[in-house]
């Protein structure tokens, strides 16, 4: 039969059995389930990433190199950067926090707390003492008052000064010129007594002419030489020497360092029973003592208050061009020759100031002064000169209190 060979119908394809199609249908879908599961777990893995890894430039935290402030025109924080928690929902604006130079730097600059001293506070009372006069150097007692001010019991000693040392005043020393230092008599007379003064002025304020002759112990401190008149025992008495000295042929030897308040040109003005002179800037500018016929000093203008009787009455000093705040050394020389009554009183007269004048036409001078507040009170039959009590008081440094020798190196002879 060769037609049917080569023309006959031809047979389609053999079909795979059915188990094996079945084995490549599930074949098949375990391969897009993994697939999709895969991508699936690729898309989660990347949303993670942009949701917690989201990218932030170091413009937004990071400040200028040297700056502590952030500029006012930009929003950035001032300082190291901060990280962010990693919480994305608790995410916050970093608070900027200084860094370690910023901290040391409010440390180091910071002011240290105040430290009140409760008994410094305390001031002094009374109707004429003002809050600028309180003295404030470290031996003031709270309540105490001002160096010189009151009277303490049994006389009127405190004129001559105060037992504490003040912030500003002199510092004075007594001398008894009828002891040696060892208390033995000198057996000095009035005249010689007279010679003895004469020769510590005269060489140039040496403490060594006075070296030899007793001298007290106590040291006292006033603001002002203002002494009415009184008996000569209130000296000694002052110094706690009333059962030692005799009340005559005496000194009180007075020191400081003063400045005026302004600049101008000034005058001494006083007199004393039986000496007072004053020394100043190495130079003697006033000598106006009872006995008045050997002194190299002279005044060309006298002041007769017709107080007490001195011969010729207040002598005006030499004329002093000053500096105001410029320190100059000041001395100042009393005493006492035969006893009986007393007073010293050292007035200032500026230039240029227009003075009251008493009914002689003399000007009412304030007194000189180194700290404010009330003067002692004279006690009855005790009077002072004509005088002014709202002049300024002039600045003193403090001085040294040791000894005379300790005292003695803030002035030199000239």
């Amino acid at each position: 039969m060769g037609g049917a060979k080569g023309g006959g119908m031809q047979t389609s394809p053999q079909k795979k059995p059915l188990l094996t199609r079945l084995q490549l249908r599930l074949a098949e879908a375990r391969f897009l389930t993994f697939s999709a599961l895969i991508h699936t777990v690729l898309i989660v893995i990347g949303g993670s990433v942009v949701l917690f890894k989201t990218p932030r430039t170091a413009d937004d935290f990071t400040a200028p190199e040297g700056t502590l402030v952030a500029d006012s025109t930009t929003s950035k924080p001032p300082d190291d950067p901060v990280t962010p928690p990693d919480d994305p929902v608790k995410i916050e604006a970093p608070v900027p926090m200084p860094n370690s130079s910023a901290i040391a730097a409010i440390l180091t600059t910071a002011p240290a707390p105040a430290v009140f001293n409760l008994a410094k506070l305390t001031q002094p009372t009374g109707p004429s003492v003002s809050p600028g006069n309180i003295p404030s150097g470290p031996e003031s007692k709270p309540g105490k008052g001002l160096p010189g001010g009151g009277n303490r019991p049994g006389g009127t000693q405190k004129f001559f000064g105060d037992r504490e040392p003040a912030a500003s005043g002199f510092v004075g020393t007594f001398y008894d010129l009828k002891q040696t230092r060892a208390g033995k008599p000198t057996n000095v007379s009035p005249d010689e007594y007279h010679t003895i003064f004469r020769k510590f002025v005269r060489e140039h304020w040496r403490v060594s002419v006075l070296g030899e002759y007793f001298h007290a112990p106590q040291k006292l401190y006033t603001p002002q030489i203002f002494i009415p008149n009184m008996p000569a025992d209130e000296g000694p008495k002052a110094f706690d020497l009333a059962d030692k000295v005799q009340p005559s042929r005496w000194l009180v030897h007075y020191k400081a360092r003063v400045a005026p308040p302004a600049d101008g040109t000034y005058h001494f003005v006083g007199g004393g029973d039986d000496v007072l002179v004053v020394r100043f800037n190495g130079k003697t500018v006033l000598d106006r003592c009872w006995y008045q016929q050997d002194e190299e000093w002279k005044t060309a203008r006298n002041y007769d208050y017709g107080y007490t009787g001195i011969p010729n009455g207040f002598a005006r000093g030499d004329a002093l061009r000053l500096k105001a705040g410029q320190f100059y050394d000041m001395e100042v020389l009393i005493g006492e020759q035969p006893g009986g009554l007393v007073f010293f009183s050292l007035l200032l007269e500026e230039e240029g100031v227009d003075y009251n004048r008493d009914a002689r036409g003399n000007p009412i001078l304030p007194v000189f002064r180194l700290a404010g507040g009330p003067l002692p009170e004279p006690q009855e039959g005790q009077t002072f000169p004509p005088y002014d009590p709202t002049g300024a008081i002039w600045k003193a440094a403090p001085m040294k209190t040791g000894g005379t020798s300790g005292l003695d190196e803030f002035f030199t002879a000239k």
